[in-house]
């Protein structure tokens, strides 16, 4: 088997563009479907091309033991910010592991899926879609959005969230009805 995988379907976006990328048709559910990651900060990504061959690869249909699911339920009792799809994702992911690592999947090997259970929490936190469906309203959670994430700015001057929210796409007047 070859298997040639890619891990995103747009990869590179913009941080503060992603709100665009993800507007209000994704909020019912296409937004919950993806997995998503952040890159390190501060980081220069400078393009090489990929040297070398092929790995030569031999996954497995995978096993999932009755006990997956027992270990799973628990991280979602009394959360809300872990959904029963992130926690799905996660032990999506970890069968991959396991068809590729040649194993079963049991519960004793979730340690890692927990992990990025949470990390897809984390990430969500700030990759959220823009639920806004008029530029007004786009704006306005924009705006919103950018006073929350960065509480140690205020006070702040108008021109300094225009420039952060790139509201010259939407123009000055949207901007200020929105603010």
């Amino acid at each position: 088997v070859q298997f040639n995988c890619r891990m995103s379907l747009a990869g590179g976006v913009v941080e503060d563009e992603f709100g665009e990328l993800f507007g209000s048709s994704s909020t019912g559910g296409m937004h919950s479907r993806f997995i998503f990651s952040l890159g390190p900060k501060p980081y220069t990504f400078l393009y090489r091309p990929f040297k070398g061959g092929t790995e030569d690869v031999n996954p497995i249909a995978v096993d999932v033991e009755s006990d997956v699911r027992e270990v799973r339920d628990p991280w979602l009792k009394g959360r809300t910010d872990l959904t029963p799809r992130i926690a799905e994702q996660a032990l999506r992911v970890a069968a991959i592991c396991a068809a590729f690592d040649g194993r079963k999947l049991q519960g004793k090997d979730l340690g890692p899926a927990k992990e990025f259970a949470e990390y897809q929490v984390r990430v969500r936190k700030v990759l959220e879609p823009n639920p806004g469906r008029t530029p007004d309203a786009q704006c306005a959670y924009s705006i919103m959005r950018w006073l929350e994430t960065h509480p140690e700015d205020l006070p702040i001057e108008r021109r300094v969230i225009y420039r952060a929210i790139h509201a010259h796409r939407l123009g000055p007047g949207i901007y200020d009805r929105a603010l």
